[in-house]
C-alpha cells in the first residue's frame, strides 16, 4: 500500500513504508520499554541509539492502523497482557484446559499469598513440587510471576508472597546475630522450637528476628548456620569474661551497649564476648549488671525491693522514687 509524505496536492514521488513486521522487527532491537520512551527516542533523546529509519513512521499507531498495527506492547517487543477466557463457577484452584491464558495478576496474586510463604527461594521450591504436602499451583499462574507480570502490577517478591499486615521489617543481621549467639542454640531443632514459641525471648528487646534467617539476610551478612549460633567461636567461661570486662573500666549500662557496637573510641569487642550476658550467663554466674561492670550502680537499700524486678529487668537509677521518670517511669525497673 501507497503512503507519501506530503499532501494530496503535492507532486513528489510516492514512496512505500516499511511492512508493519519489518519495521516493528527494527524497535524490537532498540529495547524501549514504553510509549514515552518511544517518543523520546523520535525526538532526539537516546543519542546513542540508531537513526530511525525514513520508511518507519513516527506515529505507527496510525500509519499501520489497518494494516498490522496491534499495540504499543507488540510494537515495542513488550510482554504482552495476559488473556483470560472468562468462565463462570470457576474457583480459584481450577485449572482450566488453557495453559497459556494466565490467570489476572490480583486473583494469582492471592492464591500465591495462600500458601504463607515469605522467600522467592520457597516459591520456587513450590512450583518445582517440593512441598508435597501443599495443593499443586493452579496451572493458569506462572512459574516466574516476576517475568509474566512485569509490567502489569509485579512489585517485588514481598508483595506476591505477603499481604502488606504480613511483612516485616527485621533486625539488622549483626545486631540479630548477637543475640542469638547469647542463646547458646547448638543446633536446627533447638532453632526451630525457639522460634516456634509465640512469644520469643528477643520480642523483649524490641528486636524482629526472622525463623529462615538463611533467606532473609542472604547477601546481608549471612555465613552460615555455625556463624549464627556462634559454635566455631571459643566462648570464655563466666568468671574469665567477667574479668576482662572489669579491666575495660566501663562505667554505665550505656558504656556497655556502645561497647556491643563498636561505639567507644580505642576499645573494641572480642568475638568471643556475649553482647547479651544476661542470657547467656544466666544460672551460669550472672549475678546482675553492677557485678558485671565491678560497679555500684544503684543502691538496692530503699526503694523497690530487688526481688521485685521482673525477669530480664534492670534496675533503674531513681529506684522508682521519681514518677516521672523518663527511663521506668516510676515502676523502678526498665528492660534493656
Amino acid at each position: 500500500m501507497l503512503f507519501s509524505h506530503e499532501d494530496l496536492w503535492s507532486s513528489k514521488k510516492e514512496f512505500k513504508w516499511f511492512p508493519y513486521d519489518e519495521a516493528k522487527t527494527f524497535c524490537h532491537g532498540l529495547n524501549l520499554k514504553c510509549k514515552e520512551d518511544w517518543e523520546n527516542y523520535i525526538n532526539g533523546r537516546y543519542p546513542e541509539l540508531p537513526n530511525l529509519p525514513k520508511e518507519i513512521p513516527k506515529n505507527p499507531d496510525q500509519v499501520y492502523r489497518f494494516i498490522g498495527w496491534k499495540s504499543w506492547e507488540d510494537w515495542l517487543g513488550l510482554p504482552q497482557e495476559p488473556v483470560v477466557k472468562k468462565k463462570e463457577d470457576v474457583s480459584l484452584w481450577d485449572q482450566p484446559n488453557e495453559v497459556h491464558s494466565w490467570m489476572p495478576f490480583e486473583q494469582a496474586r492471592e492464591i500465591a499469598r495462600s500458601y504463607k510463604f515469605e522467600y522467592k527461594e520457597e516459591w520456587e521450591l513450590l512450583v518445582a513440587g517440593k512441598y508435597p504436602n501443599k495443593k499443586p499451583l493452579p496451572k493458569n499462574i506462572p512459574d516466574k510471576p516476576d517475568k509474566r507480570y512485569r509490567h502489569y502490577g509485579w512489585k517485588d517478591w514481598k508483595d506476591w508472597l505477603l499481604t502488606p499486615e504480613n511483612q516485616k521489617i527485621y533486625s539488622a543481621f549483626f545486631e540479630a546475630r548477637e543475640f542469638v549467639r547469647g542463646l547458646r542454640i547448638k543446633d536446627m531443632k533447638h532453632w526451630i522450637s525457639y522460634t516456634d514459641n509465640p512469644n520469643p525471648l528477643h520480642c523483649k528487646y524490641g528486636l524482629v528476628i526472622p525463623s529462615k534467617p538463611n533467606l532473609e539476610y542472604k547477601n546481608k551478612g549471612w555465613v552460615s548456620w555455625n556463624d549464627w549460633f556462634g559454635i566455631d567461636i571459643e566462648f570464655k567461661d563466666f568468671q574469665t569474661t567477667r574479668e576482662f570486662i572489669h579491666g575495660l573500666n566501663l562505667k554505665s549500662i550505656s558504656d556497655w551497649k556502645k561497647f556491643c557496637k563498636g561505639e567507644l573510641p580505642g576499645v573494641k569487642k572480642a568475638k568471643n564476648v556475649f553482647s547479651y550476658p544476661e542470657i547467656a550467663y544466666q544460672n551460669k554466674g550472672w549475678n546482675g549488671w553492677e557485678d558485671w561492670l565491678g560497679l555500684t550502680l544503684f543502691s538496692t537499700e530503699k526503694g523497690k525491693n530487688i526481688e521485685d524486678i521482673p525477669e530480664g529487668a534492670i534496675l533503674c537509677k531513681c529506684l522508682g522514687k521519681r514518677k516521672n521518670c523518663l527511663d521506668c517511669d516510676g515502676k523502678g525497673y526498665y528492660f534493656p
